[in-house]
């Protein structure tokens, strides 16, 4: 209703502006030409609101609208999602530091020196990572506290070492001790 109030008030200050401008031209011929450009522009006036009906701009506008909000919701999501990819990958970095950290405290517990540490892991949906295998590189032990050991009792008892280590790690971190490999660096 207020739209029809609106444009009955436009035509009526049109034709009011017509009519000064008729009354302030003092020759004929002119206001002949200001009633003929005058009634043109209250025609459009009048013409306008059912052309914009049919012409349906408004429907225009709203579809247009309505595409850009589902094109931002669509941008959110994905900003979202990657903000959930990124987070979860940051968390299964310093999972994967932590459980680095803890063997190599295992291994040193065990008397052995470790250089290096790699664990892979296993992302699973919804889930917490899963150790997919452990690769443990320790320093051979080289004793010189006794002249009577030989190289091979001491590489023996490295060997059992090892062994408890891999035992230890599987047992704790629920992983197959085929999954965990420790090499000896010569």
């Amino acid at each position: 209703m207020e739209q029809v109030y609106s444009w009955v008030k436009n035509v009526m200050v049109g034709l009011c502006l017509m009519e000064l401008f008729s009354h302030l031209v003092r020759r004929e011929d002119y206001r002949r030409y200001i009633r003929f450009f005058g009634g043109i522009i209250v025609l459009v006036m009048i013409i306008s609101p059912v052309l914009q009906l049919f012409s349906g701009t408004d429907l225009f506008d709203e579809a247009l609208q309505r595409a850009m909000l589902q094109e931002e919701a669509i941008n959110i999501e994905l900003a979202n999602q990657t903000l959930a990819e990124l987070q979860n990958r940051k968390i299964s970095e310093v999972y994967q530091q932590e459980l680095e950290r803890q063997m190599r405290e295992i291994a040193e517990s065990h008397h052995q020196r470790v250089i290096s540490i790699n664990t892979e892991l296993e992302e699973r949906a919804g889930y917490a990572a899963e150790i997919k295998s452990v690769t443990m590189l320790v320093a051979k032990i080289r004793s010189g506290v006794s002249v009577f050991e030989t190289e091979k009792g001491e590489r023996q008892g490295q060997m059992e070492s090892l062994e408890e280590i891999k035992t230890e790690i599987a047992s704790m971190y629920n992983v197959e001790k085929e999954q965990i490999t420790i090499n000896i660096k010569e």
